[in-house]
């Protein structure tokens, strides 16, 4: 054998990136937590052609701020050099959003290639994926498989191997056009001043002017040390929309990457492109996704009605029963007060934690969980708390056990 690389799988939740890794290491895994962390650490390792490569299964998360334990990890790993190539893994049935993290790669300086997974369900959706043009516009190895099925894996192999080879970085210089001719462009060419303009690590001055902007804690701290901290901070406080002038930057690019690359035989209906642009929009995102959560909670209360009903009936058809047998009246009132009552409040909570459960995660299934993040970000943010811990909270209002299940999507 005569050479050893070591690569490293990124991407958000639910792009197959787990099931990638479990099929390329089979057996060959181990398990731990990253130094000084409780994050679970995934590694393994596998061999092809004269190769060993060694595989590190990265935290899944939808992007690469600082804002959790799993994307500060994952973001110094990369910019540790830890990895040699970074395998970014993007849904190719929802390429829109999930390219978002791509995006914010942009700028680390750290060999890449893209595989899109899904793509069966693609293909299904009637898209089909130019992955040569794809590939000439992002200027790294572009790879599509279908995660669980081994026999898809021959094009990836071919394009790890050219990657370890050509040892390409992504291209980004379109999304920095886009950064420094935008709305906020003055706020972004003011950053770029404030950064070194060698970049620092694996990071491009590029993309560290974009967390800048973004107010991003770490990277302030990271800068400190060229950079007057108190200039930085008082930076972040002058541009408290930031992120979404970022963010808007990234989606832009997006398109861009796809308007030409991504072709639909099936014409995508014209009223859900209208309502997904409104739903993102400054104006109407944050009265539509109210009015959604609330819909939402009508709707678990008409699916849990059947098991409420039960619920309630139950100290009313038991009750007369327990009384009938002619027990001791105190043991006859235990039962009734106690097991009976207890009884329907479990049939009744259970379905109203089933309806919850079932309509919110039939939203989230269709995507629109991120458009509510998103909208609502800057003003979370203002609080000290993420975009997505406002489902949680409008949640509650409607339950607050549903809302206390929800926040398993807060990072801190």
């Amino acid at each position: 054998m005569s050479a050893e690389k070591k690569i490293a799988l990124l991407g958000q939740p639910n792009s197959g990136k787990s099931t990638v890794f479990n099929m390329l290491t089979g057996a060959h895994q181990h398990v731990g937590n990253w130094p000084g962390k409780t994050v679970e650490k995934v590694e393994g390792e596998f061999t092809y052609g004269d190769t060993k490569y060694l595989i590190a299964d990265l935290p899944g998360t939808y992007s690469l701020s600082a804002n959790s334990d799993e994307e500060i990890v994952t973001r110094d790993y990369i910019a540790s050099g830890g990895a040699d190539i970074v395998c970014i893994l993007a849904d190719s049935s929802q390429l829109e959003r999930s390219l978002f993290m791509l995006s914010d790669y942009a700028g680390i300086t750290v060999p890449a290639m893209l595989v899109l997974t899904m793509t069966d369900v693609a293909k299904a959706q009637g898209k089909k994926i130019n992955i040569a043009k794809l590939s000439e516009k992002l200027g790294i190895p572009v790879v599509s498989i279908v995660a669980p099925d081994k026999k898809s894996y021959g094009s990836f192999y071919k394009a790890l191997e050219e990657a370890a080879k050509a040892q390409k970085q992504l291209d980004f210089s379109a999304l920095t056009e886009l950064y420094k001719n935008g709305e906020q462009k003055a706020a972004y060419a003011k950053a770029l001043a404030l950064v070194p303009e060698n970049g620092v690590e694996k990071y491009s001055s590029e993309w560290l002017a974009a967390k800048l902007l973004e107010g991003d804690n770490a990277v302030i701290n990271k800068l400190s040390s060229a950079s007057d901290r108190s200039t930085l901070k008082k930076f972040a406080q002058e541009n408290p929309d930031g992120s979404l002038y970022t963010s808007d930057c990234k989606f832009e690019w997006i398109d861009g990457l796809l308007s030409d690359t991504v072709t639909k035989t099936k014409k995508t209906s014209e009223i859900l492109t209208k309502f997904d642009r409104a739903a993102i929009s400054k104006r109407w995102g944050k009265l539509i996704s109210i009015g959604i959560v609330l819909l939402g909670i009508i709707g678990s209360f008409i699916v849990a009605a059947p098991l409420m009903g039960i619920g309630s009936a139950i100290p009313s058809v038991l009750t007369p029963l327990i009384n009938a047998i002619g027990m001791p009246e105190m043991l006859a009132s235990f039962i009734n007060s106690t097991l009976i009552t207890a009884l329907g409040w479990v049939f009744s909570m259970a379905g109203f934690v089933f309806g919850i459960n079932l309509v919110f995660g039939l939203i989230e299934e269709v995507g629109y969980m991120a458009r509510v993040s998103y909208v609502f970000d800057n003003t979370m943010n203002k609080l000290g708390l993420q975009g997505k811990s406002i489902m949680p909270m409008l949640v509650s209002f409607g339950c607050t056990i549903g809302g206390a299940a929800g926040t398993r999507v807060i990072d801190s």
